[in-house]
């Protein structure tokens, strides 16, 4: 059965799916796929320059290499054993990041100038990258993923009941907008664990929307978050094999999309400095 044929109503009657988190986080992970589809990043006022290439780049991109290698393997895997899945979908996340993350250590060390950004911490990297997407500076073809915002927008949209659980039938501007009121869930739930808070108000939450700007890149650093220290709970035994397949497979196709996006971006600036391009 299609999942894009079953209805919110069916939802209670068919025990196929009833596992509504589940369905949920797929839907939301098959529609980043979706807008990351044919991804490109161009980058503005980068001037060509010789630029010394330090010992520890090559070891970053040793790292990428393997990490890149141990993904497109695990999908072989998954690909002839479905059953895998079941184990692999709770490391995907993992994975995913920190292969992103490497790519977005050189691209700063490519935009600065400065060896500093290898010991870039994982927060300061991202929300350099999310800036970066907000000023200009760097930008995706699908704008969509440009796009930045504050808690106080986030928290005025109005998301209708059951949305989540729609699959081809959703609103595709709800869908964006139920993926960034996730994130900043995730991100509010790790503001109140850090700061040992049991409810957040007052000063303290006007602190934290403060603070708070998200945009869709942001969902890699809180899927990793998640899988990595407070298990994927939405994964559930009665969830049917096929099903964790086509998350994981949702979730590979858009780490790829955005790998071949960054390695693009990368090996242009490396002719540029490097006089050579660095990632096959």
């Amino acid at each position: 059965m299609n999942w894009s044929e079953i209805t919110v109503f069916d939802l209670a009657t068919n025990p196929v799916y009833n596992h509504p988190e589940f369905v949920t986080h797929s839907n939301y992970v098959h529609a980043m796929k979706e807008m990351s589809d044919n991804i490109s990043l161009t980058i503005t006022n980068i001037t060509a320059n010789n630029l010394q290439e330090p010992v520890i780049l090559r070891k970053k991109l040793n790292l990428i290499k393997l990490t890149l290698d141990n993904i497109i393997e695990e999908k072989r895997n998954i690909d002839i054993l479905h059953d895998y899945s079941l184990i692999c979908v709770s490391w995907i996340p993992v994975k995913s990041y920190y292969l992103l993350f490497n790519l977005l250590i050189i691209l700063e060390f490519f935009i600065n100038d400065s060896p500093d950004w290898f010991d870039s911490r994982h927060i300061e990297l991202c929300n350099k990258f999310r800036n970066q997407l907000h000023d200009g500076t760097i930008s995706f073809n699908n704008p969509e993923l440009n796009l930045c915002f504050t808690a106080n927008t986030i928290l005025s949209w109005q998301i209708p009941r059951s949305e989540n659980l729609r699959g081809g039938s959703h609103n595709p501007e709800i869908r964006k907008q139920q993926i960034i009121k996730k994130i900043y869930e995730y991100k509010k739930e790790d503001y109140k664990r850090n700061n040992k808070i049991k409810k957040l108000g007052g000063k303290k939450l006007v602190d934290f929307k403060n603070r708070t700007q998200i945009c869709l890149f942001d969902f890699f650093y809180w899927y990793r978050i998640k899988a990595n220290y407070r298990d994927m709970e939405f994964i559930d035994n009665g969830v049917p094999i096929e099903e964790f397949y086509q998350f994981y497979t949702d979730y590979f196709n858009l780490t790829i999309n955005y790998y071949q996006a960054l390695k693009t971006l990368l090996n242009q600036l490396s002719v540029q400095k490097l006089r050579r391009s660095i990632i096959n």
